[in-house]
């Protein structure tokens, strides 16, 4: 049962001065408030005409078998500029629809905004909430995109949050807002990002008894949190011969949308990882009062996401229904599986005694620890030698340099006759490692 609703947070007064200032633009809001007014003859927005654009009929064919065609209706709102900045509204109430069954939000009121993918989401978390010298606090390792690609360009203070194997630490957020506020009184703490299932680059899964201790914690501190979930979808049995979930055997109410009874969570979903990341769509889940100010920031962005992609994205989905992504889970999560399974067998014939590791809860990734290694960028040229690449623990840090004795493996892409000589060309250059030590 999700929390009893209480009266949600003014979650915009958490907003940047560029947050505040946003707007749609005359012209905009002209093109939206009036192609859908009957009888209307417009001649106030530079629209193309219907047929100058290239495609006349588009249909596709699923690997399950399912044939889609778009109609009419659609194909033209794939190709013209009529769609919310906020999305398409059937693929926003698909995606509303799924959230409230799945997670089971403490406030129903919840409402979806579509985004070109989750790193559009991020973009634009940042821009309605981080401006220079604020604070984010992050998981002691995470996704590096953020820090690097987003925090370092906007002076954003990208802070870690100590981890265990059930994900940061409550007490240790608590303790560091605590003595920020003591040693740099003024200093805005705004969030914490975290990535809550089959973590990047880890592969664990906050439990339920963590996330309400880390809800509570930015409730009292008064702080937002940004939830990045794209590895959801991927979770894969604990042991060898269990089944996959698909839909219907995954985990209900594990978002920090069900214990949230004041609106500060922000929500990204992706479709990256369960449909394609080609697809570049995804969803963010908010309190209705963040609606406008999001569409607005993806209004300047990019005018919104795309629109071809929305369509053809809600088409697939709209055939599937609820059987038909479940089957569609349950093939992809049997492909990621087979997968791991064949990444821990060869780590098993090949780094026993060199490194040693836990199993994954699913997504993608492997975090093996390489004990008596302070820093594994010291591997970096033996797995050079080795002609493996994989990354040093140490990147996925906030603080740059910082040193990490982990690395992580992807077990996502490669086929299994790789994964095997990819592991092998690991061992080989431990033990390189290893010999080169031992010799000093």
């Amino acid at each position: 049962m999700a929390p009893s609703q209480s009266q949600p947070i003014d979650v915009q007064r958490f907003l940047t001065r560029e947050g505040k200032d946003l707007s749609y633009g005359q012209l905009r809001k002209l093109l939206v408030d009036f192609t859908s007014i009957p009888g209307v003859i417009g001649l106030h927005g530079g629209l193309p005409p219907g047929d100058a654009f290239p495609l006349a009929s588009l249909s596709y064919t699923t690997v399950e078998g399912d044939k889609v065609s778009l109609d009419d209706a659609q194909l033209y709102a794939a190709q013209q500029y009529v769609l919310p900045s906020a999305g398409l509204p059937a693929l926003r109430e698909w995606s509303r629809q799924h959230v409230i069954d799945l997670h089971a939000p403490a406030r129903p009121d919840v409402e979806t905004v579509i985004v070109a993918g989750a790193t559009q989401g991020l973009s634009a978390f940042f821009s309605l909430f981080l401006e220079r010298g604020d604070v984010l606090f992050v998981e002691e390792v995470s996704y590096s995109q953020v820090t690097e690609a987003l925090a370092i360009p906007k002076g954003v203070r990208v802070l870690p949050v100590p981890m265990d194997a059930d994900g940061a630490l409550p007490e240790a957020l608590d303790a560091a807002i605590a003595e920020l506020a003591e040693r740099e009184p003024g200093t805005r703490v705004k969030a914490l990002y975290t990535i809550p299932t089959c973590q990047n680059p880890t592969g664990l899964t906050t439990p339920a008894a963590r996330r309400q201790a880390l809800y509570q914690v930015c409730r009292r501190r008064d702080i937002l949190i940004l939830e990045d979930d794209p590895y959801i979808y991927l979770q894969l049995p604990a042991r060898d011969g269990a089944p996959v979930p698909g839909l219907r055997g995954l985990p209900r109410n594990t978002s920090y949308l069900h214990l949230d009874t004041d609106g500060r969570v922000f929500r990204i979903d992706s479709c990256a990882k369960f449909l394609a990341p080609g697809v570049r769509a995804g969803w963010v889940t908010v309190a209705p009062a963040l609606v406008e100010p999001l569409s607005m920031a993806l209004q300047a962005q990019t005018l919104g996401p795309c629109a071809l992609s929305q369509v053809l994205t809600h088409s697939l989905l709209a055939r599937w229904g609820e059987e038909g992504l479940h089957v569609h889970l349950e093939r992809i999560q049997r492909i990621y599986l087979a997968r791991l399974q064949t990444l821990l067998a060869a780590a098993e014939r090949h780094l026993a005694g060199l490194a040693t590791w836990r199993r994954p809860s699913g997504g993608m990734f492997l975090w093996i620890t390489v004990p008596g290694l302070e820093d594994t960028r010291q591997l970096m040229s033996d797995l050079v030698e080795a002609r493996v690449v994989a990354p040093p623990g140490g990147i996925f840090h906030p603080t740059p340099g910082t040193k990490n004795s982990h690395i992580r493996l992807a077990f996502s892409f490669e086929p299994a006759d790789k994964i095997e000589q990819a592991i092998e060309r690991l061992g080989r250059a431990l033990r390189a490692w290893k010999e080169r030590t031992s010799a000093q």
